[in-house]
């Protein structure tokens, strides 16, 4: 056991003795450990917490072994409402979660961070824990123009180095009939981990109510998921929106230059308009994605194709491939990537290799939430059976992208709780998932 400094020292110097010997020998060290992220609850919605379990697929298991096995717990303020990782295309190394929980008329929400770089199998009370204070979003300062007794946060957005996190706020989601509320988009300043160093703040808000546009688009509650009309792209930094006009629906730019310098104003100045003659309505819109060049905005039977550069920009329209049922959430392997992954309520995955064209080919799945391993290319889809127990659908996806197999269903396995043991059945309830490594130090056995 060590300290959590000693750790990241250990870290760094492991990492780079383990590039050293391969660049030495010309040989690769063990496959590193993977891992699923989990927010989870009781049934009762008591005891909200953050679940790692470890895949040990890659691990050479024999038989009888379990294949996930729970690796570390970290305890929420509140039910883990959505995930981002801090450098998520690269190091992936912190978690950050927005927590949200509500009685009544009162709503509690919290910002809260956990380290995911440098994961030891051995050890995990070292390697997953607290980075920085819990923020509880209640008590910022807000600018007048915003009424934080309306504060209802659905979703969020990290910058890459983790500097700053973007806030959808969606006050009819957690009060119905409150029309009269603001949509927003709120910019915080996120705590320093050192304590006694920056504090967090609001550097500026987006409201639904002021010009260019008097609405933002609304979120829409979907099989218990909530999704928000805005993506970060991470490798920039940039902001994509989606606002309402009187009469469309229209994509905004908003470099991060001007966002993450505070701002008086109700809303940022230097907001573009990509397109403005995107046919979708706040019951329709599902999910907003980033696929190479393009922003995919999805809706129930199709999505729209908009550039994600330039402005006044044509747009395309392309049929889901959903037939007989509507999609629910769309997913990427990663944001430079060309192929779409859209899952639907029919239980089905569906996959486009090339966006702009139909679906290449689809698979039954169970679940609504997903993580999609970009390094191993491991698709997890996680739901609940006909037993209310956890499954995962694992998809492994490397003959689809390497190897030209289309049969989605021949790239699936299906993982259910067995029972103690079973790092499964800690996911009772999920609510958030996402995915990270760990790193593998060498041994007397390391090649």
């Amino acid at each position: 056991m060590f300290s959590k400094t000693l750790y990241r020292f250990i870290v760094l110097l492991m990492s780079c003795l383990v590039l050293a010997l391969t660049a030495c020998t010309g040989t690769q060290a063990s496959a590193e450990p993977l891992f699923l992220i989990a927010g989870v609850q009781d049934d009762s919605g008591a005891n909200p917490r953050v679940v790692v379990v470890q895949d040990r697929v890659l691990d050479g298991l024999a038989d009888g072994e379990e294949r996930f096995v729970t690796f570390a717990f970290g305890d929420l303020e509140a039910t883990a409402r959505a995930f981002d990782l801090v450098d998520e295309s690269g190091t992936r190394e912190e978690l950050v979660v927005l927590s949200r929980s509500q009685e009544g008329d009162t709503v509690t929400a919290f910002l809260e961070f956990f380290n995911t770089r440098g994961l030891l199998v051995d050890e995990p009370e070292e390697t997953f824990f607290d980075t920085r204070p819990d923020l509880d979003l209640q008590s910022l300062t807000y600018p007048p123009s915003f009424d934080v007794s309306t504060l209802c946060p659905i979703d969020m957005e990290v910058t890459r180095n983790g500097s700053r996190v973007l806030i959808f706020s969606s006050p009819s989601t957690c009060f119905p009939g409150s029309s009269d509320a603001d949509d927003a988009i709120v910019v915080l300043a996120a705590p320093a981990k050192r304590p006694g160093t920056t504090p967090a703040s609001v550097l500026s808000v987006i409201l639904s109510s002021n010009a260019p546009a008097k609405l933002l688009v609304k979120s829409r509650a979907f099989e218990g998921s909530v999704r928000s009309g805005m993506y970060l792209d991470q490798s920039t930094d940039t902001l994509y929106y989606l606002r309402r006009s009187v009469n469309q629906v229209e994509l905004r730019r908003l470099e991060s230059s001007t966002y993450t310098s505070s701002d008086p104003e109700p809303n940022p100045t230097g907001t573009q308009p990509i397109a403005g003659n995107i046919d979708i309505s706040n019951e329709q819109f599902r999910d907003l994605k980033k696929i190479g060049g393009n922003i995919a905005v999805l809706g129930p039977n199709d999505y729209v194709l908009v550039p994600s550069s330039g402005t006044n920009v044509e747009v395309t329209t392309v049929d889901t491939g959903s037939v007989g049922s509507q999609a629910s959430r769309a997913f990427v392997p990663d944001a430079t990537s060309s192929s779409l992954f859209i899952l639907d309520d029919n239980d089905k995955l569906i996959y486009h290799a090339d966006p702009t064209l139909p679906a290449n080919t689809e698979a039954d799945v169970t679940g609504t939430l997903s993580a999609l391993n970009t390094n191993s290319d491991f698709l997890y889809v996680l739901g609940i059976n006909s037993d209310d127990e956890p499954l995962v659908t694992v998809f492994d996806l490397q003959p689809l992208f390497n190897e030209g197999n289309t049969n989605l269903e021949s790239l699936l396995t299906e993982e259910s709780c067995g029972g103690e043991g079973d790092g499964l059945c800690a996911l009772t309830n999920p609510t958030a998932l996402t995915w990270a490594e760990g790193i593998l130090l060498p041994t007397d056995e390391t090649p």
